[in-house]
């Protein structure tokens, strides 16, 4: 068994809009996520229209905490009680491939450091959630208490192969929470499938949180993305992720202070230490992973996860820019 630690779901707040080319575009909106992600392509193409939008649909159903859907899912996954062990496969009651690749593609990238991220808290964020939606701050007793139910050595998620299979397993009284995974694991399957088509002018704009972009069909290829909280900046980027997270949309001040539904995995809080962070890569998971992860780190560990992996970011804190890769240019 791998454990997990740390944690984190979260959903994202829409900071970024991107702009495609000025000629005819073509586009489908799909609500997914609990928000309207929107299709663009070049080319009116029915055919890779409904792929996409059937991956998107997919994953929505698998990363669902909430209800249960037409597919075995991570509400079907944290309603087992006890520990559990469901066989990876295609049958009702067993794990898809895409669940396991997501707790999976998270667990190798965070195997090896103090990353500032998990998704393990799905109870506490639950409960941040609806005191939140009360006006009230969370009881720390509370915090406490579902803090311990990760920190507990016997508790985790797994994949396991044990000769007749893969399973996929669970120890411990915590809840699974994708959230933070979800969107970028969907883009990373669609940009999978658009490898293998013509297709290379499109965005996948998933609540602007986590957006795809291909090449655009311009000289230099680059599309225009406009910063929220930097009204006057403009990335200008092709063939990547832009992955962000932040408080703006879903920020509640009681007291003069601001929580979110981003919680620290260290200490339980809502309280976010940075407003904003744009993470740029060539893999979605990864972006929305670490996106999150740096809302809670200090510039120091930013720059050291920047040196392990193909990624580069921009941190905003105080409406200031206190973070800005060295390949990463402003317009």
């Amino acid at each position: 068994m791998v454990r997990l630690s740390k944690a984190l779901p979260l959903s994202l707040v829409v900071l970024l809009s991107a702009c495609s080319s000025g000629k005819s575009t073509y586009q489908r909106t799909v609500f997914c996520f609990d928000t309207v992600t929107k299709i663009t392509l070049k080319e009116d193409n029915k055919e890779v229209f409904d792929y996409l939008e059937r991956i998107l649909l997919r994953y929505d159903q698998i990363a669902d905490n909430y209800q249960p859907r037409d597919i075995f899912n991570v509400y079907s996954l944290n309603h087992i009680e006890g520990n559990a062990k469901v066989k990876v496969g295609n049958g009702e009651d067993e794990a898809p491939v895409e669940l396991v690749d997501m707790i999976a593609g998270q667990l190798d990238l965070i195997g090896e450091s103090a990353f500032h991220f998990s998704i393990m808290l799905g109870s506490l964020s639950k409960k941040w959630k609806d005191s939140l939606n009360e006006g009230k701050v969370l009881d720390q007793t509370i915090i406490d208490e579902e803090l311990a139910k990760i920190n507990d050595p016997n508790s985790g998620y797994g994949i396991r192969n044990d000769g007749e299979g893969a399973y996929l397993e669970r120890n411990g009284d915590i809840e699974l929470d994708l959230g933070a995974v979800a969107k970028g694991a969907a883009l990373d399957s669609c940009k999978a499938y658009l490898i293998t088509t013509e297709v290379k002018d499109y965005i996948i704009d998933a609540g602007s949180s986590s957006i795809l972009l291909g090449e655009k069909s311009t000289e230099d290829g680059l599309y225009s993305v406009r910063i929220k909280d930097l009204p006057d900046a403009t990335l200008k980027v092709k063939n990547c992720f832009v992955s962000t997270s932040g408080i703006r949309e879903q920020g509640v001040t009681i007291n003069g202070k601001t929580y979110s539904h981003i919680i620290d995995p260290f200490t339980g809080s809502a309280i976010s230490l940075n407003d904003t962070v744009i993470v740029i890569t060539d893999n979605g998971l990864m972006g929305d992973v670490l996106s999150t992860s740096f809302m809670n780190a200090e510039v120091e560990e930013i720059e050291e996860v920047e040196k392990k992996f193909p990624v580069k970011s921009l941190v905003i804190r105080n409406k200031k820019i206190i973070h800005q890769h060295q390949d990463i240019e402003l317009y």
